[in-house]
């Protein structure tokens, strides 16, 4: 047990030596190589899991770099003073070793208790044995090895490690891993006899942090009876039991669950062990059902789980499965009046409460799917107060962060953020694993509120949580929300090779549906960046994938919505009109709704965006309207004012001012380029000049703004300068290069090549 400023926390072993090796040699920086050989001496380990370990060490000190300092291009290197003090005599003496940061601005940070006196445990780590606090245990099952070659267990290998979790998960002082992380593991190239070598041991241990691991495979023989084989890596070493033989591996498999809490420490006296039934057959299809899916396959786990709640209706956990599949096979309403039955008789069908807090948590997903985020919001904190209740910490940190969640959908992000805050404060009190969640949530608040550069660092943090903990999918869904700040900030090529990683990651995973969402993200980037080819080039790729997932029928909306935007980009108003008339009312969005508008001015009838301001207008005066509703009224004004012919100086600098309070820095840019237009038409020179000046500190690399440094450089009489910009514009332009812009291109060539011959800019 290790204390920190007087509290005892929860250190694992590899970071317990890690602290105790780094105050030993604290008259130095370590070297990555020096950590590798003292920590892990017999392992080759990746930096990830030395990262991991060294983060795990920080959080314990509450350092933020100052106590263990990175040496880039080194290593480590512990920098905060170490003071070896003996208490004043006592029946009992013992030492106290307190740590304190050189910066006087810094809390104390005391390591206490059996961190001694450095040189001693230098001498003693290696040979130290780890304790295990019977209430500390976090138990590991990974999928079964099913060797047995069988169709009809083909589901065995999910399922049975989904039923032994569930079994050890009831025994409430015992945390488990998540059946869908251990999922990801592939157990098929492990040794037949299930002896893993020191370095598989250490990546599986850094990747899911557990103190137990259990593996397990089952044979069958010719006379149709199977074995179980299961062995247990603890932090002394590795147990191995007895193999079970029997016909039935549901039931072969409740006895290794029991076999095995039996041996954990301190369960001498307890009570009975339970599984899901006391009938080993409805476990069986409740095991099946769980196998499936896990495996992706819900109409298959549906009906297992149908089965099971025959057997016996009475039994919660089966219900509750069935309810989340029948949801999952798009039947949104059955789910919904199922889970809430479950509510009704919860206290007749279990007294687990955490049967409370998963219901609460589906019925707000339910309410969340549905668009009634205040009944969603409603059902997270019910769940929040039972977790309370039931002190239930890791649920107050997911039932937190789900509030939030529907604090920023209803566009509450004040409340959105302190319900995200509470979250990271229980999880930083409770000493509970790092998670990029609530980071990932706060960069998407404060991508709302316009906070580009703190919404990226907080994208940033999760993004490195999710390396770090190999988590793939919530990886890709946030560099997805990193590209989208660098789209918004007119970053095209740096939100072009974020959202290609993220793609990539999705491809490896073969998350086909993923594939599409990514590329239907980058057919928007190429648009908003002018590329149209490329953008028309995605069309096909993406269709093709839909049809091979059998989707394009229910995705055909985002392809043309998607075309909707790239004809709108190019000017294709009749286009426009009638791809919008091929998109049912339901599917129209506010940009769609806005697209609408302009184009049928652009087509000569303005009533219908008349209609609207006015509706508008009547909004406005109750004060009712949001801030992307203000950016759409100033869109459709701008629209009514060029159809007029009339000045859109003012509408111009007021969409800027917009743009900018809400960080859309590309849009803000794009409309002073065209404010710059217009002054040029006037001849106002120096406004162009303040313009650009204005323009350059978002240091964007836009042939645009090379086009118009070059008319400015022009008109200054700077005409080498300006054909080399204008040169510059030219190469990097994109698809939306149009007459005009050629025209401006030849006026400065021209103006050249004739020493200082007025351009046809020049008033």
């Amino acid at each position: 047990m290790l204390s920190v400023a007087g509290e005892p926390q929860k250190v694992q072993p590899k970071v317990f030596d890690l602290l105790v090796f780094l105050i030993a040699n604290r008259d130095r920086a370590l070297s990555k190589e020096d950590i590798q050989d003292a920590i892990w001496p017999d392992v080759e380990v990746s930096e990830t899991a030395m990262t991991r370990a060294i983060m795990k060490a920080r959080k314990l000190l509450n350092d933020s770099g100052e106590i263990i300092k990175t040496v880039h291009g080194h290593g480590y290197h512990f920098i905060a003073e170490v003071n070896c003090q003996e208490t004043p005599s006592e029946p009992q003496n013992h030492h106290r070793n307190s740590v304190q940061q050189r910066s006087p601005n810094k809390p104390l940070f005391y390591v206490l208790a059996l961190l001694v006196i450095a040189a001693l445990l230098t001498s003693l780590w290696l040979f130290r044995k780890t304790p295990v606090n019977p209430d500390e245990i976090t138990v590991a099952v990974l999928p079964v090895m099913n060797q047995t070659n069988e169709s009809d267990l083909a589901w065995a290998g999910m399922g049975l490690m989904s039923l032994a979790n569930e079994m050890i998960k009831a025994d409430h002082t015992v945390e488990t891993v998540s059946s869908r992380q251990t999922a990801q593991i592939d157990v098929s190239a492990f040794p037949d006899d299930l002896n893993l070598s020191n370095t598989a041991l250490e990546e599986l241990r850094q990747d899911m942090d557990f103190t137990h691991l259990l593996l397990i495979k089952l044979t069958s023989d010719d006379g149709g009876m199977y074995q179980l084989v299961h062995t247990v890596y603890h932090p002394n070493g590795q147990g191995k039991f007895d193999a079970i033989k029997g016909d039935n591996p549901t039931a072969m498999v409740q006895k290794m669950v029991r076999e095995f809490l039996a041996a954990l420490p301190g369960r001498t006296n307890r009570m009975p062990y339970r599984s899901i039934s006391e009938d080993v057959f409805t476990n069986e299809l409740y095991s099946r059902g769980m196998g499936y899916q896990i495996m992706g396959d819900a109409k298959k786990a549906r009906e297992y789980f149908q089965l099971a709640v025959n057997e016996d209706p009475s039994l919660f956990w089966p219900r509750y499965e069935l309810a989340l599949t029948t949801r999952k096979l798009g039947m949104a309403a059955e789910s919904e009046q199922e889970l809430l039955k479950l509510k009704a008789e919860l206290h007749q069908l279990t007294d687990d409460p955490s049967a409370a807090l998963v219901l609460a948590n589906a019925l707000g997903s339910a309410k969340m799917r549905q668009g009634d985020d205040e009944a969603a919001r409603a059902y997270y904190e019910e769940g929040f107060e039972g977790a309370v209740k039931n002190q239930r910490y890791d649920y107050q940190v997911i039932m937190a962060g789900n509030v939030a969640l529907m604090y920023k959908r209803m566009n509450q992000l004040d409340q959105a953020k302190s319900w995200v805050a509470r979250s990271i404060a229980i999880q930083d009190q409770q000493k509970l694993e790092p998670n990029g969640y609530p980071h990932y949530l706060l960069g998407q608040i404060e991508s709302m509120q316009g906070n580009n550069q703190e919404a990226l660092q907080h994208f940033e943090q999760a993004i490195s949580y999710y390396q770090q903990t190999n988590q793939q999918r919530l990886l890709s869904s946030t560099l997805s929300e990193k590209g989208k700040v660098f789209k918004r900030l007119g970053q095209w090529q740096k939100a072009e090779e974020i959202y290609q990683q993220s793609i990539d990651i999705k491809i490896k995973m073969s998350d086909r549906q993923g594939q599409i969402a990514g590329q239907l993200f980058l057919l928007e980037l190429y648009t908003a960046a002018g590329q149209y080819e490329a953008a028309e080039a995605l069309f096909a790729p993406t269709l093709a994938i839909m049809d091979e997932v059998g989707k394009r029928n229910s995705q055909q909306k985002y392809i043309t919505r998607a075309r909707i935007r790239l004809a709108h980009a190019q000017d294709e108003h009749q286009k426009v009109s009638n791809l919008l008339s091929s998109l049912p009312d339901k599917d129209f969005n506010r940009l769609m709704r806005l697209i609408s508008l302009q184009t049928q001015v652009k087509l000569g009838n303005p009533i219908p965006l008349q209609e609207w301001l006015a509706s508008y207008q009547q909004k406005l005066a109750k004060d009712e309207v949001s801030p992307t509703e203000q950016m759409m009224a100033l869109d459709l004004q701008l629209a009514l004012a060029e159809s007029n012919g009339q000045d859109t100086t003012d509408l111009l600098v007021r969409k800027i001012q917009k743009a900018s309070e809400l960080g859309w820095l590309a849009v803000a840019t794009s409309s002073r380029l065209e404010l710059a237009e217009l002054l040029i038409a006037q001849g106002d020179w120096n406004q162009v000049e303040a313009l650009l000046q204005l323009i350059s500190l978002e240091n964007l690399d836009w042939w645009q703004i090379k086009l118009l440094e070059a008319l400015l450089l022009h008109h200054q009489g700077q005409f080498e300068a300006a054909q080399e910009q204008a040169n510059q514009a030219k190469n990097q332009s994109t698809d939306s290069w149009n007459a005009v812009n050629e025209k401006q291109y030849q006026a400065i060539v021209i103006g050249v090549e004739s020493e200082g011959s007025e351009s046809s800019f020049k008033n």
